[in-house]
Protein backbone atom coordinates (compact mmCIF):
# COMPACT_ATOMS: atom_id res chain seq x y z
CA UNK A 1 0.00 0.00 0.00
CA UNK A 2 2.67 2.33 0.60
CA UNK A 3 4.85 1.98 -2.06
CA UNK A 4 1.71 1.99 -4.64
CA UNK A 5 0.87 5.54 -2.90
CA UNK A 6 4.38 6.55 -2.89
CA UNK A 7 4.18 5.95 -7.10
CA UNK A 8 0.57 7.75 -7.52
CA UNK A 9 2.93 10.70 -5.18
CA UNK A 10 5.45 10.13 -7.70
CA UNK A 11 3.59 10.25 -10.92
CA UNK A 12 3.99 13.63 -12.33
CA UNK A 13 2.66 12.14 -15.95
CA UNK A 14 -1.11 12.41 -16.81
CA UNK A 15 -2.61 12.16 -20.04
CA UNK A 16 -4.02 15.09 -21.81
CA UNK A 17 -6.55 12.90 -23.50
CA UNK A 18 -10.27 12.97 -21.43
CA UNK A 19 -10.74 9.37 -22.54
CA UNK A 20 -7.15 7.84 -21.44
CA UNK A 21 -7.38 10.05 -18.26
CA UNK A 22 -10.29 8.52 -17.56
CA UNK A 23 -8.98 4.94 -18.18
CA UNK A 24 -6.04 5.97 -15.96
CA UNK A 25 -8.15 7.26 -13.34
CA UNK A 26 -10.25 4.03 -13.47
CA UNK A 27 -7.76 1.58 -12.74
CA UNK A 28 -6.35 3.81 -9.96
CA UNK A 29 -9.21 3.20 -7.95
CA UNK A 30 -9.86 -0.58 -9.12
CA UNK A 31 -6.01 -0.50 -7.31
CA UNK A 32 -6.78 1.33 -4.44
CA UNK A 33 -9.97 -0.95 -3.58
CA UNK A 34 -7.37 -3.95 -2.99
CA UNK A 35 -5.82 -1.77 -0.09
CA UNK A 36 -9.03 -1.03 1.88
CA UNK A 37 -8.89 -4.03 3.83
CA UNK A 38 -5.77 -2.52 5.68
CA UNK A 39 -7.95 0.96 6.62
CA UNK A 40 -9.97 -1.21 8.52
CA UNK A 41 -8.21 -3.17 10.15
CA UNK A 42 -8.56 -3.47 14.10
CA UNK A 43 -6.33 -5.45 16.44
CA UNK A 44 -7.15 -6.26 19.60
CA UNK A 45 -4.47 -3.93 21.05
CA UNK A 46 -5.24 -1.50 23.75
CA UNK A 47 -3.46 1.59 24.70
CA UNK A 48 -2.65 3.56 28.34
CA UNK A 49 -1.40 7.12 28.95
CA UNK A 50 1.11 7.34 31.59
CA UNK A 51 0.35 8.51 35.30
CA UNK A 52 1.81 11.24 34.63
CA UNK A 53 -0.35 12.36 31.44
CA UNK A 54 -3.54 11.23 33.38
CA UNK A 55 -2.65 13.62 35.67
CA UNK A 56 -2.36 16.14 33.12
CA UNK A 57 -5.70 15.79 31.23
CA UNK A 58 -7.64 17.12 34.35
CA UNK A 59 -6.26 20.71 33.51
CA UNK A 60 -5.62 20.14 29.65
CA UNK A 61 -8.52 18.59 28.21
CA UNK A 62 -6.96 18.94 24.79
CA UNK A 63 -4.31 16.67 25.86
CA UNK A 64 -6.57 13.86 26.61
CA UNK A 65 -8.56 14.21 23.82
CA UNK A 66 -5.39 13.91 21.56
CA UNK A 67 -3.91 10.86 23.69
CA UNK A 68 -7.71 9.12 22.97
CA UNK A 69 -7.16 9.86 18.88
CA UNK A 70 -3.89 8.66 19.11
CA UNK A 71 -5.19 5.57 20.97
CA UNK A 72 -7.63 4.82 18.52
CA UNK A 73 -5.71 5.32 16.00
CA UNK A 74 -2.74 2.90 17.13
CA UNK A 75 -5.00 0.03 17.23
CA UNK A 76 -5.67 0.01 13.41
CA UNK A 77 -2.14 0.48 12.83
CA UNK A 78 -0.76 -2.87 11.59
CA UNK A 79 2.78 -2.16 12.08
CA UNK A 80 2.32 -1.68 16.10
CA UNK A 81 0.76 -5.31 16.38
CA UNK A 82 3.43 -6.65 14.77
CA UNK A 83 6.23 -5.31 16.46
CA UNK A 84 4.29 -6.60 19.54
CA UNK A 85 4.48 -9.82 17.85
CA UNK A 86 7.92 -9.41 16.85
CA UNK A 87 8.94 -8.15 20.82
CA UNK A 88 7.45 -10.85 22.04
CA UNK A 89 9.16 -13.55 19.83
CA UNK A 90 12.45 -12.12 20.71
CA UNK A 91 11.35 -12.34 24.49
CA UNK A 92 10.34 -15.79 24.36
CA UNK A 93 13.42 -16.59 22.25
CA UNK A 94 16.16 -15.04 24.87
CA UNK A 95 14.52 -16.63 27.66
CA UNK A 96 14.57 -20.13 25.97
CA UNK A 97 19.07 -20.01 24.70
CA UNK A 98 19.73 -18.45 28.62
CA UNK A 99 17.81 -21.08 30.11
CA UNK A 100 16.58 -18.97 32.75
CA UNK A 101 13.18 -20.00 32.86
CA UNK A 102 11.58 -23.01 31.19
CA UNK A 103 8.84 -22.26 28.43
CA UNK A 104 5.36 -24.43 28.58
CA UNK A 105 3.70 -24.17 25.16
Amino acid sequence: NAEWIRDQRDNTTFPLNFEDYSKEMDLNEEQAKKFDQISEYKSNLTYNSLPYEKELFTVDTTLAEKRERWHKSLTSDIYMEEAVNVLEDLKVNNIKKSGVANIKN
